[in-house]
């Protein structure tokens, strides 16, 4: 479609450099470019793609206006650092919180699992663009952003001790619009030493010819 002075949009002209004002919005979201006409030779600019930037739960989740209630993620478990597949470091820009939602209700887990195991905390199923931020808490003190994570917002656990029990949660961050998602499940993870013995029957076998 072509998007023009005369047809109402507005496009300006300040010292031959031509410009489009759009109102951001569901109907105006999709893919510009610019052409500039020589005669009957005309070159176009690289496609440009406007998107809304939007941050939600996946479909079925309802969503709470507590501002005061606790997220977490699902998590998954792992021997050492085999099939963690590629991660990086914590995301460290933070942006300021203009809208905080809460998913509900909140959900707990436990886990309890051995010292020296790993384990993969995920932040849960959101839907946002651009990609969100994931930020995760233990004991709601917020983890260091030094701690790796999956790219697709999971916090790696590696070669657990003790001092890794805790009640863990997360929340997504639109790095766009502010908005934060609390999600619901809170992990609590023991990590203590499982007690062994040596084998034994309970009668003495029977005699075998």
């Amino acid at each position: 479609v072509y998007l023009s002075r005369e047809h109402g949009h507005n496009v300006t002209t300040v010292e031959s450099n031509s410009k489009l004002h759009v109102y951001v919005n569901a109907k105006t979201i999709g893919e510009y470019r610019c052409v500039a006409w020589f005669g009957a030779s005309a070159i176009a600019s690289v496609p440009a793609t406007l998107t809304l930037a939007t941050l939600s739960p996946v479909a079925g989740n309802s969503i709470s206006s507590n501002s005061n209630g606790y997220g977490g993620g699902n998590y998954g478990r792992g021997g050492g650092s085999s099939g963690l597949g590629d991660v990086h470091s914590g995301r460290t820009d933070r942006v300021p919180i203009m809208m905080r939602r809460v998913l509900s209700p909140i959900q707990q887990q436990h886990v309890k699992i051995s010292p020296g195991n790993s384990i993969i905390i995920k932040c849960g199923d959101v839907v946002s663009n651009p990609p969100a931020i994931y930020s995760y808490y233990k004991d709601e003190i917020a983890i260091p952003a030094n701690i790796p994570q999956l790219p697709t917002g999971g916090l790696i656990l590696s070669q657990l001790t003790p001092q890794d029990s805790g009640t863990y949660r997360c929340s997504a961050v639109n790095s766009i619009t502010g908005t934060e998602l609390k999600l619901p499940l809170k992990t609590t993870i023991q990590v203590e030493y499982t007690p062994r013995s040596a084998p034994f029957t309970f009668s003495n076998p029977s005699n075998v010819s």
